[in-house]
């Protein structure tokens, strides 16, 4: 912190650098390199979202004892927490994620160890204390929810049209 505008530079180059990187079942995530093609409205990046993520204090994570986490991405070294927040924008699903430093604490094949790992979670957990020496191993947090986008909506390939049953 405290560098102005530089973190915002780095933080753009780590995204850009992680979806470069990335195995080929993340290319979910395409629309962010500009692929207009595809319209799937779960994969598009909601601008607003980044004002709202909220980043839970050192010492302090989403349980995990739950069954809401759904997807583990191994990120580029050099990632953060922010990093796993801006990730979790992509997806409407994730409403809270968390993130490991080193993978091999996110308990999933898909982040190995020594490398950073960013798991998306489909609910917002209670928060718990975390042990010390995993205080600064783990980090959470959550996104807001957001009102939906007022229309024009973008045009889908899978629905052609809907119209209000007025019974």
């Amino acid at each position: 912190g405290g560098q102005g505008g530089g973190r915002t530079t780095t933080r753009t180059n780590t995204l850009q650098t992680m979806l470069q990187t990335m195995p080929t079942a993340f290319l979910l995530l395409l629309p962010l390199l500009g692929n207009a093609a595809n319209q799937n409205p779960r994969y598009q990046f909601d601008k607003r979202c980044p004002k709202g993520l909220k980043i839970d204090p050192v010492g302090q994570a989403r349980s995990l004892e739950s069954g809401s986490r759904y997807y583990w991405n191994k990120m580029p070294s050099g990632s953060d927490v922010q990093d796993c927040g801006q990730l979790c924008c992509h997806d409407w699903s994730c409403e809270a994620f968390e993130f490991h430093e080193d993978g091999e604490t996110a308990g999933d094949p898909s982040c190995p160890k020594g490398s950073p790992c960013c798991v998306f979670r489909d609910d917002i957990d209670p928060k718990e204390s975390l042990n010390a020496s995993f205080a600064h191993a783990m980090r959470t947090g959550v996104r807001s929810k957001l009102p939906s986008n007022p229309p024009p909506y973008p045009k889908s390939a899978t629905i052609k049209s809907a119209k209000v049953d007025p019974k």
